[in-house]
């Protein structure tokens, strides 16, 4: 069975180019932003220019970090550089097309960079600080890069001017979708906007038809309300088989130093749900599920001591009601239908994590900076339902993951997770999932790198509405969607990587794969007499970087061959799909 998924423009990054290619469902709120003009008067151009000599400096007369966090020097004058989708100053973006986008785009405004600052004019100048403040800066959708130098010294007031530079992307993303999976079509169009009048707001409005369900769906999000540092988030969903509300306010801890969080949320979801075998839905149910958690965090901020890697722990503690009904459908009806829970519970999180991370290029994205996390990291919440507080039973919940990663040698890295997620009633564990992961990287060259991963995931005593699934969704690229359910599922891929400097008309950059994928499910569900349980496949692929849009998508056009499928499951598989990552 083939699987194909693409997304066709509706309306490219300028007028005449038309080739932002969009994909992964926003969930995030309808909006459709007045095009403005960027308006350029003497008082600009003179920014531009003064900044463009900072920069000039910025090599020659400036102390290094060291010497400046030495000589105790303090934040002068902060400027805020915002680079457009095109860098007019680059010969090969400066066309008449190029030109006429950047026209059509609003930039991000000084206001919303200055917003999320770690720093201020005044305080003590440190890298550490500039760096964090950068990295927070790439996370945002609608930049691309982000760097913050030095650019001039002041010895009378040993004060050092900064200068903060960030690339903008296209961030307007209106498309449709279409697509064939499994037998299945499925089809949709969005129109997303994650930067709104250059203010850094998300707004989307999505319609979506697929095997389960048609849906639209709304979403917005604002990460600096009223520009402080509290986040909302808000989605809708009328889908065909039901539909969802949902609320999150929050004060996030949004530096390594932050010392203290807040949260409130909750949501209303309806929907039809399916059980699968071999990739055929066997049965289904109305699914409702309603939620709600306030939560508060506290943190000693940033820790180091010599001669160790610094290190942020936090704490926090929560009430959360959590409550899912199940009810047989009132047309087909259900053979099986899957136990209600209602658990009302307090909870106490702790999070510690190293401060280490790497900035590179060319691993999962190409041609872009990547911030690695490479520190140790542990997270875990554990929570007490009881009948006495309104719950329905007893029981013990539990979620732990703990990160962590090797450097083997200059060009070889290590990376392991393992999580466990469930709850334990009656002295035995029920609906648990416990997973493991690791990932090797074999970094050959700056444009070519080998991965290995494998993947494990075992589920205890699942509930009824729970089914692990091995297919094209979870790295087995040769395969239907679905082609297996069971109670483990492993997967092992071996790809190499290749990166180009290549860009197609300067809107994507290109790359390829040739890969390995193996998997194996184990507890089957009604098994197949004779079927095999390890199922391989092998395959070639291009990657194309959507690198001006907001997106940030990798464009998957894949070739695989399943080694052991039998039937007319045998065949070559094509699919292009779009994933964040290569």
């Amino acid at each position: 069975m083939a699987c194909l998924s693409y997304k066709l423009p509706l309306l490219g990054l300028a007028m005449a180019s038309c080739l932002s290619i969009n994909a992964v469902v926003a969930q995030e709120v309808p909006g459709s932003p007045a095009i403005e003009p960027q308006i350029s008067d003497q008082k600009a151009d003179q920014k531009v220019e003064d900044t463009a000599d900072l920069e000039s400096v910025a090599s020659t007369a400036v102390p290094d970090d060291a010497e400046l966090q030495a000589k105790g020097a303090r934040i002068g004058r902060i400027d805020i550089k915002v680079v457009d989708v095109f860098d007019p100053e680059n010969p090969k973006e400066s066309g008449a097309v190029f030109r006429a986008a950047n026209y059509l785009h609003i930039n991000t405004r000084e206001k919303t960079v200055l917003t999320q600052l770690l720093f201020k004019p005044g305080e003590p100048y440190s890298r550490h600080v500039l760096d964090e403040t950068a990295r927070n800066l790439r996370a945002r959708r609608y930049l691309e890069d982000a760097s913050i130098v030095p650019v001039s010294y002041h010895p009378d007031t040993n004060t050092v001017d900064l200068l903060v530079r960030v690339h903008d992307v296209w961030t307007l993303n209106p498309g449709v979708s279409f697509g064939r999976s499994g037998g299945e079509n499925r089809s949709g169009f969005q129109l997303d906007e994650s930067n709104l009048l250059g203010m850094g707001k998300a707004v989307a409005v999505d319609r979506v038809q697929d095997v389960d369900r048609s849906a639209w769906k709304f979403g917005y999000r604002d990460p600096n309300l009223f520009s402080t540092r509290w986040e909302l988030a808000a989605r809708y969903h009328d889908a065909s088989d039901g539909d969802l509300q949902g609320l999150v306010i929050e004060h996030p801890f949004y530096s390594l130093d932050t010392r203290w969080s807040a949260a409130v949320d909750g949501s209303n979801e309806t929907r039809m749900d399916r059980r699968y075998e071999q990739g055929v839905a066997v049965d289904q149910y109305i699914s409702q599920h309603k939620s709600a958690n306030i939560q508060a965090g506290w943190s000693t901020g940033l820790r180091r001591r010599p001669d160790h890697v610094a290190w942020v722990q936090r704490w926090t503690l929560g009430y959360r009601i959590d409550e899912q009904e199940y009810r047989a459908d009132p047309v087909l009806g259900t053979t099986v239908l899957p136990e209600g829970r209602q658990l009302h519970y307090p909870w106490l999180a702790l999070t510690w994590f190293q401060d280490q991370y790497e900035v590179t290029r060319n691993r999962d994205q190409i041609a872009r900076t990547e911030d690695l996390y490479i520190g140790r990291s542990l997270a875990m919440r554990v929570g007490y339902a009881a009948q006495s507080w309104g719950s329905d039973r007893n029981a013990l919940l539990v979620n732990i993951a703990l990160q962590d990663a090797y450097r083997l040698s200059e060009r070889q890295r290590l990376f392991a997770k393992v999580s466990i997620d469930g709850r334990r009633e009656s002295g035995a564990w029920l609906g648990t999932v416990f997973s493991g992961s690791l990932r090797y990287d074999w970094r050959q060259g700056s444009k070519s790198l080998f991965v290995l991963s494998l993947a494990h995931v075992q589920g205890e005593r699942l509930d009824a509405s729970q089914q692990l699934f091995l297919g094209s969704d979870e790295g087995l690229r040769g395969y239907p969607l679905r082609y297996r359910s069971g109670t483990q599922r492993s997967v092992l891929v071996a790809e190499q990587r290749y990166f180009t400097d290549k860009q197609i008309l300067r809107l994507l950059s290109v790359g390829g794969a040739a890969f390995v994928d193996a998997g194996r499910i184990g507890g089957e569900v009604n098994p197949i007499p004779g079927s095999k349980s390890i199922f391989t496949d092998v395959g070639l692929g291009l990657r194309l970087g959507n690198i001006r849009s907001s997106r940030g998508d990798m464009f998957h056009l894949d070739l695989a061959y399943p080694l052991d499928a039998v039937g007319a499951d045998r065949k070559v598989q094509f699919s292009v799909s779009t994933k964040n990552s290569f």
